[in-house]
């Protein structure tokens, strides 16, 4: 009888033998797969729309860095610019570092006009637009957008502005999360009713870094004060991106490598 009951029950216990095998190795954790590392995307600038309050698009350009994700510098041009001034002095190219020819013109080693390169594989993304409308709202829309292109980190950003864009960077600098700090090369110190030391106040009371640039000659920074905030005035009368302008440059190209290093931590070389 157990020999006949024996026999009758196998095929139950296989069964029930090959659902537990299958369960087991069913809730058996496995080696976890390892995200892969999102590779750079390629230099050439990207075309970048977006629109402001009033229905105006405004276009612009976004120009990748060499990493993924990657700290993002916004660009704002000066009263009557545009955004390729930025181009015009190498700036876009020197804060993307992939490459790209900056500016031909020789110089003497000891000459402290000379663009001294970032270090290999420090690369900003970069970007950049022509103001339409309220310099202010254009300046804190554009903003936003660079937090969502790819390639960016969102909560790495910075921005640096021309003149009345200083004022504009700053602002907007002020309005976004994510946004450490602004640049500003001779900021009007007064835009569409946004006064630049009250930007200040603003920035410094939220960990923000400040920084202006300006020259003797150009009256110098805005009155302002806060910790966060620092002002640096060179001799001479440039103004805005003249700061960057052969014959005139002022060290402003070390300057920024200063306040890049201050926001985002070092990028000196070894």
């Amino acid at each position: 009888m157990d020999s006949i009951l024996h026999r009758l029950t196998a095929p139950l216990r296989r069964c029930v033998f090959a659902a537990l095998f299958l369960l087991l190795f069913a809730c058996t954790p496995g080696t976890p797969e390892t995200a892969p590392t999102p590779t750079a995307l390629p230099p050439k600038p990207q075309a970048v729309e977006f629109t402001i309050s009033t229905g105006l698009k405004v276009n612009g350009l976004y120009y990748p860095a060499s990493a993924n994700p990657a700290p993002v510098i916004v660009l704002m041009h000066g009263g009557g610019g545009h955004m390729d001034d930025w181009a015009q002095v190498g700036m876009v190219q020197w804060l993307q570092n992939r490459g790209a020819a900056i500016d031909p013109t020789p110089a003497p080693e000891d000459d402290p006009r000379l663009l001294a390169p970032l270090p290999e594989g420090v690369s900003f993304a970069v970007m950049v637009f022509t103001f339409r409308g309220d310099a202010i709202e254009t300046g804190i829309a554009a903003l936003e957008t660079a937090r969502t292109l790819p390639g960016v980190d969102p909560n790495r950003l910075a921005t640096m502005g021309s003149s009345v864009g200083a004022d504009s960077a700053a602002a907007a600098c002020a309005a976004i999360p994510g946004c450490l700090g602004s640049l500003g090369f001779s900021p009007v110190g007064s835009l569409n009713g946004v006064i630049y030391a009250n930007t200040v106040t603003q920035m410094d009371a939220a960990g923000k870094a400040i920084w202006c640039i300006a020259t003797e000659g150009d009256n110098g920074c805005p009155p302002a004060t806060g910790e966060r905030f620092h002002e640096i005035v060179k001799p001479g009368g440039a103004h805005g991106l003249g700061l960057f302008a052969l014959p005139r440059y002022t060290g402003a190209w070390q300057d920024t490598a200063e306040f890049l290093n201050h926001v985002f931590g070092s990028i000196e070389n070894e």
